[in-house]
């Protein structure tokens, strides 16, 4: 993934406790202009984003099914 200026992003701690090598160990929610797979990560569109920043906090604990 490669950042821009303008680019919002959340980076999730994963694989932080009890390191798997080879697993990675962030998972980032990032804006998309469209709803396609991506590499692993969580892709939003700035409006949804936005609505979600709105929902969360520092305690707020986001689920990845």
């Amino acid at each position: 993934m490669i950042l821009k200026k303008n680019d919002l992003l959340i980076p999730i701690k994963y694989n932080f406790k009890n390191i798997v090598i080879g697993k990675g160990s962030c998972i980032f929610i990032h804006l998309t202009k469209d709803y396609k797979p991506t590499a692993g990560c969580i892709a939003l569109k700035k409006k949804d984003f936005l609505i979600m920043l709105k929902l969360i906090n520092n305690n707020t604990k986001i689920i990845i099914n």
